[in-house]
């Protein structure tokens, strides 16, 4: 048990000294996590969870983490949405299967 106190302290004291890092690291997990590709794999709780854990924890400034986050997922949404206006319809080809021009013309009715 003191083994796992010495890392938590640890831990504790490193994301205290390097709180840019951690404001950095949960920036960038909203930001993926809203983009269309990496979204599929990188999901946000990996990064909500913890960020109110340290907030709660004192840690983290709460009111930073909501920020950050808010600013990381607002910032990604809409850097989705310009990769899909300028490049989406590029991907519907004549004699694909699913994703040709007839089905994005039933999506749109």
């Amino acid at each position: 048990m003191e083994f796992i106190n010495e890392i938590l302290a640890s831990v504790t004291l490193f994301l205290k000294t390097h709180t840019l890092w951690s404001y950095t690291i949960l920036f960038a997990g909203a930001f993926f996590e809203t983009i269309v590709g990496p979204g599929f794999f990188i999901y946000g709780e990996l990064f909500f969870i913890p960020a109110s854990i340290l907030a709660g924890a004192e840690i983290l400034n709460v009111w930073i983490v909501t920020l950050v986050l808010l600013g990381g997922g607002m910032i990604g949404d809409s850097t989705s949405f310009f990769l899909g206006s300028k490049y989406g319809i590029k991907i519907f080809k004549e004699g694909s299967r699913i994703l040709n021009p007839q089905n994005h013309q039933k999506g749109k009715d």
